[in-house]
Order: structure tokens, then C-alpha cells, then sequence
């Protein structure tokens, strides 16, 4: 059906809509797939969210919805696609997460960075009226669907793309209407004009993997290169050893030299590749 309708190219019908329906789920147990994936420290990782815990925004204008005396230094009406603020496990601590995304409109990395340090001041100002935010808790992501030549992501920022979302969600909901349309929507850069969109073909980037494998490719490669690599399962080994044979079949896994390894990793989601053979076998038939 995707073919008899020309595709939305509107960038906030994918931040707006399809992305908050991707990671989020009906109550929202979801969304600590999306926030592992960025790193967030554990104390803000639960299995579900609430109104007690969680403030979700898309479009979000600090200018437009605060009377705050923080908010007057923000002259322009900067709305970042999508605001998160978590409350922690532990204690009153909490954790915000700014996102601005770009979809088919065309962008260079000069320009998205002017965009980034424009935010920061959105992000100065909540930080001020929220003490227990601290300043390692603070997380500026850019979503794309190429990264630029020449972006790159300082402390504290974070960038991602499209593809990710759709890489880190097709095994846990792989029949979900909106999954299949950013698949869809994804692979589409023709969609984008200008000098990006010549330049953006050749550069996907893994931020923290390798490459990713097939199960039977996989165990090769464990078996001669052993605990050398890593293999990113989320959920780490408890989500392995849950896995039915279809599953472990059917789907490609990251991996990753251990020693020069790609990124930040969270370490419960990562299994030495002597381990992942191991627990493999255990279950694959033989």
C-alpha cells in the first residue's frame, strides 16, 4: 500500500507521529529499548513509564509554553523535535533528553550544528529551573538519516540515524505498521535534494558495532576469534537465552572487536563471543 500514496516527506510526521508510535508502545514499555540504546544511565531505565516518572514533548517551543523568567533569553522560537525528561529510580535526580531530527530535509553539518548550539539555550534554561538535573544528565541527540561529512558529536551530544531505529526495533515489534513505514520511508533518499543528498549515500554509520551477522556466520567467527569480539544482544544473556530458534535464526546480531571497540557500549547488553557460542548451541538444534 505504501506505493499508492506518494510518501510523506513532512519531517514532522516522522518526529511528531511515527517515531513517538515506534518507541514508545501503548504504555509506553517500549521507550527503555530507545534509551539503552543512547546510553542512558541505568537509575533511568524502567520497564514502563508514567506520568510520575516520565514528561514526553514533540514540537516542544520553551518560548512558546513557559512563563518562566528562564525562558526570556530565548528569542527565537526553537522547538526541538522531541523532549524527554525521566525521573530516576533512585532518587529525585533527573535525566533530560533533547532530540532534533531531520528526515528529507536536506542539511549540511555546519548548518545542523548551528541548530544543536541554537537548543543549548533551550537546554540552559530548563536546567536552571530544574536543579537536580545535573550536568552529566543531560543528552542532546541528533536523528538522521545520513549523518553529514564533517558532524561530529562532542560530550554530552549523541548522533544516530533513521536506519538505528529500525535496526533496534524490527525484532521486537517486526509486524508494527509504523516500523515497516520508516523501513519503507528509510531507504528512500532520493526523496532528498541538494548537495547532501549526493554526498550522504556513502556514509552510514555504526556507533558502536562492527558489522552485524547472521547466527551461522556469527558462530564462525566466535569459534575462531573467541572472546577478541563482543556480540550486542539487548537484554545481554538472559534476552539470549529467551530467544527461540526462529528468533536466533532470523535475525542478524552486532558484534565488535573487544580491544579498539566502536563507541560507548552499555556492558550488560554486550556477550563475549566464547560465551555467545556457548549459549547459542544450548539452543540450536545439532
Amino acid at each position: 500500500m505504501f506505493e499508492n500514496l506518494p510518501l510523506c516527506r513532512k519531517e514532522k510526521y516522522f518526529t511528531s507521529c511515527l517515531l513517538p508510535q515506534i518507541i514508545c508502545g501503548d504504555k509506553l514499555e517500549r521507550l527503555h529499548l530507545f534509551l539503552q540504546m543512547l546510553n542512558v544511565p541505568h537509575e533511568f531505565i524502567r520497564e514502563s513509564y508514567d506520568a510520575e516518572n516520565l514528561t514526553f514533548y514533540t514540537e516542544y517551543s520553551l518560548k512558546e509554553s513557559a512563563n518562566w523568567k528562564e525562558a526570556s533569553e530565548i528569542e527565537s522560537k526553537d522547538t526541538p523535535d522531541l523532549i524527554l525528561l525521566l525521573k530516576s529510580n533512585e532518587t529525585n535526580a533527573l535525566f533530560l533528553l533533547v532530540i532534533e531530527a531531520k528526515m528529507y530535509n536536506k542539511t549540511s553539518a555546519k548548518k545542523f550544528r548551528e541548530q544543536l548550539d541554537n537548543q543549548k539555550k533551550i537546554i540552559r534554561a530548563i536546567k536552571a529551573h530544574n536543579a537536580n538535573i545535573a550536568k552529566d544528565h543531560i543528552l542532546h541527540v541528533g536523528l538522521l538519516l545520513r549523518i553529514p561529512s564533517g558532524l561530529v558529536a562532542p560530550d554530552g551530544e549523541k548522533l544516530i540515524t533513521w536506519k538505528e531505529i529500525v535496526e533496534l526495533y524490527t525484532e521486537e515489534i517486526p509486524d508494527n505498521y509504523f516500523l515497516k513505514m520508516l523501513e519503507h520511508a528509510e531507504t528512500r533518499t532520493d526523496l532528498v535534494s541538494g548537495r547532501w543528498a549526493t554526498g550522504m549515500k556513502g556514509r552510514t554509520v555504526h556507533n558502536n558495532f562492527s558489522d552485524k551477522l547472521t547466527i551461522s556466520d556469527l558462530l564462525l567467527k566466535c569459534e575462531k576469534e573467541g572472546d577478541s569480539i563482543q556480540i550486542g544482544v539487548m537484554g545481554g544473556l538472559s534476552a539470549l537465552r529467551k530467544m527461540t530458534i526462529g528468533k536466533i535464526r532470523s535475525r542478524k546480531f552486532k558484534w565488535d572487536t573487544v580491544s579498539g571497540s566502536i563507541g560507548k557500549k552499555n556492558k550488560s547488553n554486550w556477550i563475549p563471543g566464547g560465551r555467545f557460542v556457548a549459549e547459542a548451541k544450548k539452543i540450536l538444534p545439532e
